[in-house]
């Protein structure tokens, strides 16, 4: 990575300048577009910015995990996250590929019984 990210500030004065606005109207936009963005993901769950990207939620399934500082079998709920997921304009202008499963591991069969990955039961 090269330098740090923009700031609110740096992208609010970037915003005013490129289309010869006050810097005040920028930030208004900003924090429309922020308050938008939120009350479509709350009520519909998605939210698409055209050429950017899409803001959507995921919900994750219940799963044992292992508590960091004794070992123990906890169990972490259920939970609804959100997730970005770039356009594939940007994508392709980033050169970014998308990590997965290679097809070797994919195509792999385990003679093994699947546990929940610790040796617990699996939750469906």
């Amino acid at each position: 990575m090269a330098g740090k990210p923009l700031t609110k500030k740096q992208l609010t004065q970037q915003l005013a300048k490129r289309l010869d606005i006050s810097q005040k109207k920028a930030g208004d936009f900003l924090r429309e577009l922020s308050s938008t963005a939120k009350r479509e993901v709350q009520t519909k769950g998605t939210f698409n910015l055209p050429g950017i990207g899409r803001l959507t939620t995921v919900r994750r399934k219940a799963r044992y995990g292992r508590n960091p500082l004794d070992g123990s079998l906890i169990r972490v709920p259920v939970r609804t996250v959100a997730r970005f997921q770039l356009s594939s304009q940007v994508s392709q202008g980033l050169q970014i590929t998308t990590v997965g499963v290679s097809k070797k591991r994919a195509t792999k069969k385990s003679s093994k019984p699947r546990s929940g990955g610790y040796g617990g039961p699996m939750l469906r």
